[in-house]
């Protein structure tokens, strides 16, 4: 809803970024994906930087991209942030061969969407927390977080 909000009102935010994150079981769980997927998107931000402020090729492009995507899912189930170091430069290499943008706004844009999204679902989770079921899953036991 935010997102179309945004987009309704011309403000450059794609809709991609503030969708809601895979949700682990416990409060805990959940503010810690929120906190990997801030770090991990920042991570792969500056990897993405590295790769466009060369100003490689298209055939470079989409190398890198399908070099990218192996550790992306390998890492996706087992740490977050981690696979959004890889993911990250997936996404906004594929966006930037569809439709080239400036790279240092396509980086800031997506750093902003990125923090946003994050502190909305982390305050949303915190807010309903006592609505939460209760699990008897701890942190140690779930392996997606």
């Amino acid at each position: 809803m935010l997102s179309a909000c945004f987009w309704e009102s011309g403000t450059p935010i794609g809709l991609w970024p503030l969708r809601p994150f895979p949700s682990p079981v416990d409060l805990p769980s959940r503010v810690q994906r929120g906190i990997h997927r801030v770090f991990g998107t920042y991570a792969g931000l500056g990897v993405t930087a590295g790769v466009l402020l060369l100003h490689p090729g298209t055939t470079v492009l989409v190398i890198l991209v399908m070099a990218l995507q192996f550790p992306a899912e390998l890492f996706m189930v087992r740490h977050y942030g981690l696979a959004l170091i890889f993911f990250t430069p997936v996404i906004l290499l594929m966006t930037q061969l569809a439709s080239p943008v400036d790279p240092m706004a396509l980086l800031a844009d997506r750093g902003l969407e990125t923090l946003i999204g994050a502190v909305v679902g982390i305050t949303v989770v915190l807010l309903i927390r006592d609505r939460l079921p209760r699990s008897s899953m701890t942190l140690s036991e779930n392996p997606a977080a």
